[in-house]
């Protein structure tokens, strides 16, 4: 039995040998750059008053004109998302005793700006008005999610002409695809304008005009591909 067991051992060995499959593994990459067309931003108003009523009516005012302003600029009400309202007493120090100061109301309001071309204008606009707050400005484009899958495509097709290549080189012949695995793109753009620095309460000084510069957008995307070696 021993024996027996001996001389098979050599028959399993060669033959994982000649099952073993050689492939070739390579990465490949693809980015896309545009010019953002469409503007995510969130502006609102704070006030304080000695009222809970009163400081939403005074924030929700500020609510009602900014939507305004957006509708006379072409903006579609359902490009108008209220983010909430947002109610909480504030405290402050005198004579080293904790008072109430009053109710603080939060309003804010998520405009997503479809003609770019009008940032602008709705920010000049909204630095006329008591709005005092701004969340944050984001670009996108209108066909982000095409120009995705067309950079995802041609990621693809670099994986495959590198394989092509690389078995050119060594005189071998590219098989079918083993495995693919796709990283999370990275997509990069240019900072936001800056809103002009205010204190939570209306300055009466005029504030200066807003500057926009949307930049480029990159999209980019990287596939790992094995394919097999004949």
């Amino acid at each position: 039995m021993k024996i027996l067991l001996a001389l098979c051992l050599p028959v399993l060995f060669l033959s994982c040998t000649e099952k073993s499959e050689r492939t070739v593994s390579v990465i490949g990459t693809a980015s896309t750059t545009v010019t953002p067309d469409i503007a995510l931003v969130t502006i609102g108003a704070s006030f304080l008053d000695v009222t809970a009523e009163g400081a939403a009516a005074k924030a929700g005012k500020e609510m009602t004109d900014l939507s305004a302003i957006c509708k006379s600029l072409g903006i579609k009400s359902d490009d108008i998302l209220s983010l909430g309202l947002a109610i909480d007493q504030e405290y402050r120090w005198e004579n080293n005793t904790e008072r109430v100061a009053g109710i603080r109301a939060t309003d804010n309001l998520r405009i997503t700006v479809r003609n770019i071309g009008t940032l602008k204008t709705l920010l000049d606009e909204a630095l006329r008005t008591k709005i005092n707050r701004l969340g944050g400005i984001a670009f996108t484009h209108s066909k982000i999610d095409s120009l995705r899958k067309t950079t995802c495509l041609r990621a693809l097709d670099d994986a495959r002409q590198s394989a092509l290549t690389m078995c050119s080189q060594m005189g071998v012949s590219l098989g079918k695809v083993m495995s693919l695995s796709n990283t999370p793109e990275n997509t990069r753009q240019s900072p936001a304008p800056a809103w002009p620095t205010t204190t939570m309460e209306h300055a009466v000084a005029a504030r200066p005009a807003a500057t926009v510069m949307p930049g480029k957008m990159e999209l980019s995307n990287s596939v790992f591909a094995v394919f097999e070696i004949k």
